[in-house]
């Protein structure tokens, strides 16, 4: 087992790599406080002297020594250079691998005065460094304003060493940064009189950098180099940045940027990670903005998307060779600065918990349509299911008598926090007198099911309860000869009913459709009570909450009546599920009207449609059949014994 020590808690992102890894792995964290958030996903948390403290390096080898730590990763800001100093005495006195550059290159590349005067005298960089000024008094301050508001440059100021929260501040004047500020929310604006009552000889709380305001897309790349080459990267634009500490981007392919990095860590002689950052000015030319040379919160996007820059390190630093990789294009995520939910007792599912499930649902593989939002709110009554965050993961279980289960759980889980949530689960069915049994646990997840050392059955799966998951394209075109029945039935319907009106569901026709349900239920003389005989209870409290849930839907009208109506939502990636489906037989092709219409406008992009399963009924399943599906999403269960 290795054993990591982060010298700060808070990039989850790279806790989170490292959780990913296919071995066990102790990790332990200085924490600013007992109380931050991150400190729920630590095994072990310490809070350290600050670290220009002369007390920090004996309590930081004491810790190393006491946890028998492998690896550490510097994470503050702060501490860079202090770490790349003392890391050969650290490995002399532990045996443990601070992961970090050699000091001369920290020095550089921590330090934007640095770096941008080294690279300024590198061939094919010189351009990528815009004029700039360091300033460390008010009077300096107002001098580098003065510099670049002379020849009509757009500027901001933004700190010489690591980041802040907002990233710059671009000057303004009174009125515009007044008028921000009442806009509410982070403002990246200042305006030079907010200094006027400062002394020119007034020392700034710490250096800073004025430099042109660039209004072009800003670029990351996640690196991984050994002895100044890189190995991998991850490509990225920038979509949006709020708080600092958390970030919406897509990796892309720029061959150009990628360039301009293998350039710079090359003449810089940077190793292991580091986040190299541009923005483009007026006419798309990348500039370089800073580089921090650590693991970023970021570094999890490339473990995400399948290049795991964390553990192609460890491999390097075990002396196992790595194949270099760019990570994919088109990859779109969003991290976050996490707040670890707790809760001692177990809850309803309410509409106000779809962020806090959708976040734990977004780290989960799955295109099973029972684990999304969608579908759990709308049976989660009937099951009685309720939730609890458990290991970090959102866990979902229901206690009733007849049928006691726990679903597979969300978020991300390795096989030893996959036992500590089913031990923690069966304590408390054993208190009840229940037998455990875990359902819908997706194929992909199988191997981690059946390596937990609790004692348990083998995997199970019945097809009934299977999803049929589709060509999204195929289900909007018909195109082909296999679809040649499924276009005549929406030819007859379009020649049938030229008149027809479709309709995004909304709050106008919302009524009409729990009519529809209810008479769906009538003609089949199902009691709609029942939720084996009808779902009309659940399309009812969908429809009560639509606005608020992230539904999508549509409805078909003729002749000024609902004749059909269709509810879905979107999941994981570009898959789209249909959770709801009902329309009057006696109109000709409606349930093809129905089923084209509402995936060309409210699922357009969806690459998968999951129509769910057909429960075993003989004719569900060959009106599934006749779609063509091109897998089934089988879904698996084990009992705890």
């Amino acid at each position: 087992m290795k054993v990591f020590l982060l010298t700060d808690g808070e990039f989850t992102g790279l806790i989170r790599s490292l959780r990913s890894l296919n071995e066990k792995v102790r990790i332990i964290g200085f924490c600013s406080s007992l109380t931050c958030a991150h400190s729920a996903m630590l095994d072990a948390v310490y809070t350290a002297p600050e670290i220009d403290d002369k007390k920090y390096y004996d309590f930081l080898i004491g810790v190393i020594k006491k946890e028998k730590v492998n690896y550490v990763f510097p994470v503050a800001t702060s501490g860079l250079e202090f770490m790349a100093d003392s890391a050969e005495k650290i490995r002399e006195q532990t045996g443990a691998v601070v992961i970090t550059s050699e000091s001369k290159a920290i020095k550089i590349s921590n330090n934007k005065g640095l770096l941008y005067a080294f690279l300024k005298n590198v061939d094919g960089l010189e351009k990528t460094i815009e004029d700039f000024r360091i300033v460390s008094t008010y009077g300096a301050l107002r001098e580098g304003y003065g510099y670049f508001n002379r020849k009509g440059i757009p500027c901001i100021m933004k700190p010489l060493r690591g980041e802040n929260a907002e990233g710059f501040l671009r000057f303004t004047d009174k009125k515009d940064f007044a008028l921000s500020a009442l806009k509410g929310g982070h403002s990246h604006k200042i305006a030079l009189e907010c200094f006027e009552e400062f002394p020119n000889d007034e020392a700034l709380p710490s250096e800073r950098l004025v430099m042109p305001f660039l209004p072009g897309r800003e670029w990351d790349v996640d690196v991984l180099a050994d002895n100044g080459k890189i190995v991998c990267a991850t490509v990225r634009i920038n979509n949006d940045m709020f708080g600092g500490l958390s970030a919406s981007s897509v990796t892309a392919e720029n061959p150009v940027i990628l360039g301009l990095c293998e350039k710079i860590v090359s003449s810089i002689g940077l190793s292991y990670l580091s986040c190299i950052s541009f923005r483009e000015d007026e006419n798309g030319v990348p500039k370089l903005l800073e580089i921090n040379p650590r693991a970023m919160g970021s570094i999890h996007l490339s473990t995400l998307a399948g290049n795991s820059l964390v553990e192609k390190l460890l491999n390097i630093l075990d002396g196992k060779s790595v194949s270099p990789a760019i990570t994919r294009p088109g990859f779109s995520t969003a991290l976050y600065y996490d707040i670890i939910e707790t809760s001692s007792g177990w809850n309803i599912l309410k509409q106000e918990d779809r962020e806090i499930y959708g976040r734990y649902y977004s780290l989960t593989k799955t295109k099973m349509t029972d684990l999304s939002f969608g579908c759990r709110f709308a049976w989660d009554e009937v099951y009685n299911v309720r939730w609890k965050i458990i290991e970090n993961c959102f866990v979902q279980a229901s206690f009733n008598e007849d049928n006691p289960f726990m679903l597979m759980p969300l978020g991300e889980f390795d096989i030893y926090k996959l036992e500590r949530i089913i031990l923690a689960v069966k304590k408390e069915f054993d208190d009840k007198g229940l037998p455990l049994k875990i359902l819908c646990i997706e194929e992909e997840y199988l191997p981690v099911f059946e390596k937990i050392s609790i004692s348990h059955s083998r995997p199970e799966c019945n097809d009934d309860f299977s999803d049929y998951l589709y060509d999204g394209d195929s289900l909007r075109e018909l195109k082909g000869k296999k679809y040649s029945r499924k276009r005549n039935h929406f030819s007859q319907f379009m020649r049938a009913y030229p008149d027809y009106e479709y309709i995004s569901l909304n709050d106008d026709i919302f009524d009409e459709c729990i009519e529809n349900s209810l008479e769906w239920s009538r003609l089949k003389n199902a009691d709609t009570a029942d939720s084996g005989e009808s779902d009309h209870m659940m399309i009812k409290r969908v429809i009560e909450n639509y606005n608020y849930l992230g539904y999508k839907g549509g409805a078909i009208r003729i002749n000024g009546k609902v004749a059909a109506f269709a509810i879905g939502s979107q999941g994981n990636g570009k898959t789209c599920f249909i959770h709801f489906e009902k329309a009057e037989t006696e109109f000709i092709g409606i349930y093809a009207a129905i089923n084209k219409l509402v995936l060309e406008n409210e699922f357009p992009d969806a690459e998968f449609v999951n129509r769910e399963e057909d429960l075993g009924h003989e004719n569900l399943r060959k009106a599934k059949q006749s779609y063509y599906p091109v897998s089934m999403v089988r879904k698996y269960s084990i009992k705890i014994i």
